[in-house]
Order: C-alpha cells, then structure tokens, then sequence
C-alpha cells in the first residue's frame, strides 16, 4: 500500500471514531463506575442523574461549591437538556409523544438512569420508564423547570411504537425532590478523548508509512 493509502485509512479511521464516539460512558469517581456521560457533539459532561434522584434543587446546590460533593459541575438549562436527547438520535423538536423518537430513551437510559424504572420497578413490557431533567431554567414565580424523557405513563400501544419528550413537563419549587427525578449537572469537556486502541493503531499504520518512505529512497 502506498504511503497516502495508508495515511488515508488512518484519517478516515480517527473520524469515523470521533463520528461514531459522540457519547461516552466514563468514570466520576472510581474508574469503572461509569457515572459520567459524555457527549462529544456538543463538548458536554453530565453526571448520571441517579447519583441526585429524590433531592431538591436547594440540596443540590448547596454542593456545587468548593468542597462540595458536586464541585465543578452546575446545572445544565433545557436547552441542554435537548441537545443530550439530540446527541442520542432524538429529535427535541417533538414535546409529546413521537414516532420518529421510538427507542430513544432506552438507549439513552443505559446512560444517565431510568429513574422511574429504579425508584418504582420498571412496568412495561420493553422494560422502560422514565426520568426527570431538574434544570436550572426557571418560570416568572421562581419555579425551576424540568424536564422529561420516556416511555411509559400507562401500558398502551403508543408505548410501544413511541418516545416521551418535553423540556418544560413540569415547574417544581426549589425544595421540592422527587424519586423519579434527578439533577441535569453538566461541566464543559475540554479534551475529546479517542480510544488508546485507536492510536495505538494509528501509530502503526504511520510508521509503516516511514517504513516504506525508507525504503523507496
């Protein structure tokens, strides 16, 4: 293979990865405990909302300081919150129920929890419930606004030909907790890792290229 042949399939590989990487489940505090989802499209951390189901907005932020539990994180807007369920494949245009976002939410709960499922049993036939987004947006009486991903309210065929979304489903108080419902903590995702599986394999491919570079001279 020649030297830009090879190049060639070292960069349409390091892409592909960066392509199809878009989320990554990694370590928060030990480093297989996966409580942490990064969303590479949008240079995103959210940190798994079971960590902060059933505690109220007031509880959470009284940790994000220094020293606090959840130092360095903060709360993500709605906004947010939608361009996760983007990341996912959704489509956050959609506040209801959507055809076109069948399935979603249970690939996007192997991340960030199924609070419903966890708190209550899961009790529809594919498994699923759904969870709620604390987020930090709020209405004109100081009510944060969450928002909501699922499948299940009752067992219906819509469960199982559709995906829930809304990002304004309810308006709660600031101490008010919830068993299904979690706080949208994100913090900014400075470096965009690649597997080391990739550049190890990168860097074979380039020194076969100075190998052959050597050669030909």
């Amino acid at each position: 293979m020649k030297p830009l042949a090879l190049l060639s399939v070292v960069t349409t590989l390091f892409l592909s990865v960066n392509v199809d990487a878009a989320i990554i489940s990694v370590g928060w505090q030990a480093n297989e405990d996966n409580l942490i989802t990064q969303d590479t499209d949008n240079s995103l951390e959210w940190l798994d909302l079971t960590v902060t189901a059933n505690m109220s907005y007031n509880q959470v932020i009284s940790e994000l300081g220094v020293g606090g539990a959840y130092e360095g994180w903060r709360y993500a807007t709605s906004t947010e919150v939608a361009s996760l369920w983007d990341a996912f494949g959704g489509d956050s245009n959609y506040n209801g129920w959507s055809a076109s976002n069948n399935g979603i939410f249970n690939e996007m709960s192997l991340y960030i929890g199924d609070l419903y499922c966890e708190g209550f049993g899961c009790p529809t036939v594919d498994d699923k419930g759904f969870t709620l987004f604390l987020t930090a947006d709020t209405n004109e009486f100081g009510q944060h606004i969450v928002s909501q991903a699922g499948d299940y309210y009752i067992h219906t065929e819509t469960v199982l030909t559709s995906d829930f979304f809304n990002l304004q489903a309810y308006e709660y108080d600031s101490d008010f907790s919830r068993i299904s419902m979690g706080s949208a903590l994100v913090r900014d995702l400075t470096v965009v890792p690649v597997p080391a599986a990739v550049w190890l394999f990168g860097s074979g491919l380039l020194g076969l290229v100075g190998l052959a570079k050597r050669k030909k001279s």
